[in-house]
């Protein structure tokens, strides 16, 4: 295989790592801060600090690619829905009621998904490997989360904070997939900038709707660093690393990378909160990066 092939799968993984590695915050912070914000509120706030953000740096590119912006409305409205407005929504209502380790249990669906939208709704060709290397990294996640008691499943109990977080990562599945469909009129900061916008301004109604009938919310500095870091790494960061990974190395290759959201909570959790780490965890870790090197073997399937 020549350098060149190689390149975009190596700069793909490298952005699909970071993703993960930004996202893994994420799952922390909801679960700390919806007791605080509501997830409208939640939502609301990250997204706004994102938008903050690039506006100074996105809006005259945006503003002189408004022509080709309106040529692709259909498709930037679509993304920002799936991905920013509702996807966002659905994860924070979802952990209002959902412990994080189970929220963590249903998003490894994710994978799952990508792989069946892909097949049944694109026709793409699957390769053994590739649902080789899902399986695998599905069952270190599986044996992480249950601590090697697969058992604990079924003591699982029905929530409607199941569905949410079901629909979630439906949600981003889908996504995903047509991410691979990007137009090429529309670079990395350019898209996202435009599905940021459009996904705040839907989230928009919702929250002033909620602020009439809610208390104000009370801010602290320790909220307001939460949010910065949603806003800075688990938005903008996170989703331009995602999808330029999608855009490099494709929908089906880039999603067995999500797995590792799990792996970095838990080195997260030893480094920062003082949170055990044991060869169970080790061994679990190992099945993952073992499942996405499997998965990712062979050709790019862009």
């Amino acid at each position: 295989m020549s350098n060149n092939t190689q390149y975009p799968s190596a700069k793909g993984a490298f952005f699909a790592i970071a993703a993960t590695l930004f996202w893994a915050g994420n799952l922390v912070i909801a679960r700390v801060y919806t007791a605080q914000a509501s997830p409208v509120g939640l939502a609301f706030y990250r997204w706004w600090v994102a938008l903050a953000i690039l506006t100074p740096i996105c809006f005259s590119s945006f503003w002189k690619n408004r022509r080709i912006l309106w040529q692709f409305r259909g498709y930037l409205i679509l993304c920002s829905l799936l991905a920013v407005t509702l996807f966002t929504l659905f994860l924070y209502i979802a952990s209002e009621t959902v412990p994080a380790v189970e929220l963590a249990l249903i998003s490894t669906s994710l994978p799952a998904f990508i792989l069946l939208i892909s097949v049944v709704w694109l026709g793409d060709a699957v390769r053994l490997n590739q649902v080789l290397g899902i399986l695998l990294a599905f069952m270190g996640i599986v044996t992480l989360i249950t601590e090697g008691d697969w058992q604990v499943l079924t003591a699982l109990q029905a929530k409607a904070g199941y569905a949410w977080m079901i629909g979630a990562t439906m949600l981003f599945a889908v996504y995903s997939v047509i991410l691979r469909n990007r137009p090429g009129e529309l670079n990395g900061w350019l898209f996202l900038y435009s599905t940021v916008t459009l996904g705040f301004l839907f989230l928009l109604p919702c929250y002033l709707w909620e602020l009439v009938r809610s208390p104000a919310l009370v801010i602290t500095p320790e909220f307001i660093a939460a949010i910065v870091y949603l806003g800075l790494f688990a938005s903008i960061g996170s989703y331009y690393c995602w999808n330029q990974a999608v855009h490099l190395i494709g929908p089906i290759r880039t999603a067995p990378f999500y797995y590792l959201i799990v792996a970095f909570s838990g080195v997260g959790g030893w480094l920062f909160l003082n949170e055990p780490m044991g060869w169970l965890h080790l061994l679990c870790m190992g099945l993952i990066v073992s499942g996405i090197f499997v998965a990712n073997l062979g050709k790019d399937s862009v």
